[in-house]
């Protein structure tokens, strides 16, 4: 067995046999790493027990396939573990969005559009709901409000809606099988989001499901700097090194693992890293403002996305997807 195996190996059996105990982990890395070998193994070692897997491509919602006052979701299979059996298949696993207990997750709407609404309000602030209207010709469709404003899902709504669909269908199947105590494995949890959202989902989730524990993986500085109750185990070169949350709150500069893992062979001064802050910001603020442009646009061309520091690419990204 090679040593980045044996290194799989080995985190898969510290993480399951932590997360029997009630810890929680994220897991970080740079691109190839084996964040996702990781994820992967995990869920194959623990497929018997009460584990769910959402991977990177599971974050899209269409309140067009909502079906509103049908009670369809009475159809969906309460079987967590089909799901992930399913997502852990090689055509699958991070290639395609699966979700096999029904045609569509939106189906489960109904179901859980009480609790739905609660925690859109305390995650978000605002009160996401999804409505059928009458339009031309007699036909219905569904419309989404927003704060009582007709809209559309962006992707960072899609994904944590998405996100708390999944894992309030598992809650249902810990239910059903009378688990006590269940393992959500995601990956790349802060796909789409921005980096305050990025900053606030894992806590978010935990407080929420408080019989849940979580391994997840990011690229956010800002989810790390502001974890609660997790370890972070950090992969590099078939190695890893593992922090403690004591560690993280009192003894270690997330920064720091940021900049050792990510940019160790670069000098980087702060300086340029507060310019580049700076400029970031304002571009976001112009787009937020509806005040964009040709130049603006040029700008952020003109910024080097892969020398940015991984916060710097999560406002970069909440530019360029800004509707």
């Amino acid at each position: 067995m090679s040593s980045y195996h044996e290194m799989v190996e080995r985190i898969a059996e510290l993480i399951g046999e932590n997360s029997e105990k009630g810890k929680s982990f994220i897991l970080i890395g740079d691109n190839s790493s084996g964040k996702s070998d990781v994820l992967h193994r995990v869920v194959e070692q623990k497929l018997s027990d009460a584990v769910y897997l959402i991977d990177s491509v599971n974050r899209t919602f269409d309140a067009d396939r909502v079906e509103l006052m049908s009670k369809s979701y009475e159809s969906v299979k309460l079987d967590s573990g089909e799901v992930t059996k399913e997502r852990l298949l090689p055509f699958h696993f991070n290639l395609q969005d699966t979700f096999k207990a029904a045609s569509c997750i939106e189906q489960l709407y109904d179901k859980y559009k009480t609790r739905l609404t609660e925690m859109c309000r305390g995650f978000f602030g605002k009160e996401i709901r999804i409505f059928r209207e009458i339009v031309d010709m007699g036909i219905p469709e569904n419309v989404v409000m927003i704060d009582g404003s007709r809209a559309k899902l962006s992707s960072g709504y899609q994904a944590v809606l998405r996100m708390f669909f999944e894992i309030l269908y598992f809650c249902d199947v810990m239910e059903k099988r009378k688990w006590s105590q269940g393992l959500v494995v995601i990956d790349e949890i802060d796909e789409y989001l921005s980096p305050k959202y990025s900053a606030e989902i894992y806590n978010y989730l935990q407080s929420q499901f408080p019989g849940l524990v979580f391994l997840v993986t990011t690229h956010s500085l800002d989810l790390v700097k502001n974890s609660e109750r997790a370890d972070l185990i950090i992969l590099y070169d078939a190695e890893y090194e593992i922090y403690t949350g004591q560690e993280l709150e009192h003894m270690v500069s997330a920064e720091n693992i940021f900049t050792d893992l990510f940019f160790k062979d670069r000098v980087i001064h702060p300086s340029d890293n507060d310019w580049v802050d700076e400029k970031l910001r304002a571009l976001l603020n112009s787009r937020i403002a509806g005040v964009w442009d040709e130049k603006l646009q040029k700008e952020l061309w003109e910024m080097e996305y892969e020398e940015l520091l991984p916060h710097q690419k999560m406002i970069y990204k909440q530019i360029e997807e800004w509707k």
